[in-house]
């Protein structure tokens, strides 16, 4: 009678503690209903230089201080329902990351515009050409864009950037369901796996989750992970006392040195799970070229954790060597001796793959530093939860060696200057762990309400961060829609080599038609040259485009070029404006389209080829 009395006393404070289920989903209720009223009230065209969080309404900023208490009170209290705190989770993915798909309504990013090129370029011919000198990167791990084009071609969708704006929405909400997962083999403390979830999601600000191999690749390393940590441990050791082993053992997780005893899946569950991994591997080898390296990295340290067999390690490394010496073997044959002039010199470059603060515009300066300071939050919180789990006693090696697993590719590839910023990405789930570890470093801290206050106020403090270090540049990376559609007014008539002269590779069109169109970036041009353009704009481009070689030549100016080259002082402020204004007075010019923001110009002449331009 006791123990049922105590019992039923328990079941009272649990449901004495616990929200009703109406109020604990009011809160995200209320703050998505907040945010669909601010949405109507966001002006694109407004944004300064400080991106989207400058034309948001000041309303727009209470969505994440209700979803970041009410979260973090949430798990303070019982569990009423186990789907709340995911419908939390839900809610802030869909306010940071569908706020610009929405009020923007076009692809975002230049970048994410090229990818579609490549796709085009696969429907069009029915293959890939490894030997592009232009896109060989990217045709030589096609598995993403292959994909993509073979679902293209299925489903009969030919507009694929109404599909691909989505992107971000959608893997951030698939490394919601990820995540978890992972986290479980590292605790059993809800609150650490859902809190550690929420961290990695406002910290996830660097903008690899959009249209992009990279996205796609980075779930499957999610989900290879989880599965060799749930299913693929090896048997416990048969001399347990040996050095080596015990050493490891206490390195593992657990209190005081105590780890696992070995995978508990069967037979069954292990070659399921063996295979699932293998397919993951698979899909990142044929569609990265930086993943794979990672994957090995990690899978290295698992080894040397004892968490999944060595044989696991040596197929990835043979299945990645192999794709890299004989499939990518024309792209890698161009690379590798530039990666190699640059070996061991990255690491002493890192700060030139930060910008320069001192050359920028006053609202990316302070994008910059705000970036800097939510990726500083971030580690040091992870530090210190580092610490306070060591000093209770706990082992944390296996996340602290995966945390690191990226770092070497800092002394083996600038990766186009984003090395740092790739190994921040890897590393980022293990150091969300770590970092919600400062709050509920155990399953019962001693002052459960001041460690959910406080980890609130840092969630809100990385969500209000977040939307100036992933916004603070869309008024580069946004594409207003007549932008869009006076590109594709003009890719649709394009002749046989056509050279374009763009103010900087900024349009929505990278990579469209590529076998026909030659581009030149002014921003790229060597300092001289641009010096020499900005002073005889038309005769410099005239002579540039009155080449032989070219069946047409044009020249675009959009608003999104004026707005990086000023806003990140690659020339003068207003030097495409000038150079725009010196073609419009130009006799040997003429605009022949001029919408939202882009003006495009070709020589005053007969343009061979060129359809309705013939004069």
């Amino acid at each position: 009678m006791r123990s049922q009395s105590a019992a039923g006393r328990v079941g009272a404070n649990d449901s004495a503690n616990s929200w009703p289920v109406s109020l604990e989903v009011m809160i995200p209720a209320s703050a998505l209903s907040i945010w669909l009223a601010c949405l109507g009230k966001i002006d694109p065209s407004e944004m300064s230089d400080l991106g989207l969080a400058s034309a948001l309404p000041y309303a727009a900023w209470l969505p994440p201080l209700l979803l970041s208490f009410g979260f973090f009170m949430l798990l303070h209290r019982p569990p009423t329902r186990a789907w709340v705190p995911y419908l939390y989770l839900a809610s802030l993915v869909i306010v940071l990351h569908a706020t610009p798909i929405i009020d923007y309504g076009t692809l975002r990013y230049p970048w994410a515009w090229k990818h579609l090129g490549i796709i085009d370029y696969i429907l069009r011919s029915g293959a890939i050409d490894r030997t592009d000198p232009v896109f060989g990167a990217y045709q030589n791990w096609p598995g993403f864009f292959a994909a993509a084009a073979l679902l293209s071609e299925l489903s009969g969708a030919r507009d694929l950037a109404a599909y691909a704006r989505w992107s971000p929405l959608v893997f951030n909400l698939l490394y919601v369901g990820a995540l978890p997962i992972l986290y479980r083999s590292f605790t059993q403390d809800r609150r650490a796996i859902l809190g550690a979830t929420w961290f990695f999601v406002c910290g996830n600000w660097i903008g690899q989750d959009y249209f992009s191999p990279q996205a796609l690749s980075f779930f499957f390393y999610l989900l290879m992970l989880a599965f060799c940590l749930r299913f693929l441990e090896p048997r416990p050791a048969r001399n347990p006392e040996h050095v080596p082993h015990r050493f490891i053992t206490m390195l593992q997780s657990g209190r005081h040195g105590v780890a696992s005893n070995g995978s508990s899946a069967n037979g069954a569950e292990r070659m399921v799970a063996a295979g699932a991994v293998l397919i993951f591997l698979a899909a990142i080898i044929l569609s990265h070229q930086l993943t794979p390296l990672v994957a090995i990295s990690a899978l290295a340290v698992l080894v040397l954790f004892r968490c999944i067999p060595a044989a696991l390690l040596f197929l990835a490394i043979v299945l990645t060597g192999l794709w890299i010496l004989y499939a990518a073997a024309p792209f890698v044959a161009l690379a590798l001796p530039i990666e190699m002039r640059g070996l061991s010199s990255t690491v002493l470059e890192l700060n030139s793959q930060l910008i320069d603060l001192s050359v920028v515009s006053h609202g990316q300066a302070t994008v910059a530093l705000i970036s800097r300071a939510l990726t500083v939050a971030i580690i040091l919180a992870a530090l210190l939860g580092g610490v306070r789990r060591l000093v209770l006693g706990y082992r944390d090696g296996i996340a602290a060696g995966l945390a690191a697993a990226s770092v070497p590719i800092l002394a083996i590839t600038s990766y186009g200057g984003e090395a740092i910023f790739r190994t921040y990405l890897f590393a980022l789930p293990f150091l969300s762990l770590f970092a919600i570890w400062l709050f509920y470093p155990t399953a019962r801290p001693r002052h459960p309400v001041p460690s959910a206050l406080a980890a609130a106020m840092l969630a809100l403090s990385l969500a209000i961060a977040f939307v100036f270090a992933n916004n603070g540049k869309d008024r580069q990376y946004a594409f207003a829609p007549e932008d869009i559609a006076v590109m594709q007014r003009l890719y649709a008539t394009l002749p046989e080599r056509t050279l374009i002269v763009e103010g900087a590779n900024f349009s929505p069109s990278l990579f469209r038609d590529i076998e026909r169109v030659t581009r030149v970036s002014i921003a790229d041009e060597p300092r001289q040259s641009r010096d020499d353009l900005v002073a005889r704009p038309a005769a410099t481009l005239a002579h540039w485009m009155d080449d032989d070689r070219y069946k047409a030549a044009f020249v675009v100016i959009t608003r999104n070029q004026k707005a990086y080259v000023d806003d990140m002082g690659i020339m003068r402020t207003g030097d495409l404006d000038r150079i725009e204004q010196a073609l419009l007075a130009s006799p040997r010019f003429r605009l022949l389209y001029a919408a939202g923001g882009t003006s495009i110009f070709t020589l005053n002449r007969a343009v061979s080829g060129g359809g309705e331009w013939i004069d």
